[in-house]
């Protein structure tokens, strides 16, 4: 290999990397606030209109309740956020978090930890006004 043929294909690597960067690629992203996840779930999902979020404490997931209390999901894969309209999704309780099953293989399930326990009250009745099953088994939320 001559030296034309190295700084040929070290330009490629250069410029590959380059658009990689420019389209988000490879980043762990996550949701910032409420507002973003209802502005995500908005975008993603047609027709919906947000009323409402919760966020899991880490960022990579969220559940948006529509003005017309359609669930939306939000899970982050990489970059971008997959979203679903979810009707009548089985919850369940673990401590302070939700698991909110979504049951498909490329996303089974989506964990939202709650801060405290009037959080989880309200996110509670959010979830059961928008017709979704709760299970708080043995280990409710205060």
């Amino acid at each position: 290999m001559n030296s034309t043929q190295l700084g040929g294909s070290l330009a490629a690597i250069l410029v590959l990397a380059g658009v990689a960067w420019a389209l988000k690629l490879g980043r762990d992203t996550v949701i910032a606030d409420r507002a973003e996840a209802m502005m995500l779930a908005e975008d993603a999902l047609s027709g919906f209109e947000a009323d409402r979020a919760w966020l899991s404490r880490e960022g990579r997931a969220a559940v948006v309740i529509g003005r017309d209390r359609s669930i939306a999901v939000l899970c982050m894969r990489g970059a971008n956020p997959v979203a679903r309209r979810l009707k009548r999704p089985l919850c369940r309780l673990h401590g302070r978090s939700v698991v909110i099953m979504i049951g498909e293989r490329l996303l089974r399930k989506a964990t939202i930890d709650l801060m405290d326990c009037q959080e989880a009250d309200a996110f509670l009745r959010a979830l059961d006004a928008a017709g979704a099953t709760i299970d708080k088994g043995v280990d409710s939320v205060g």
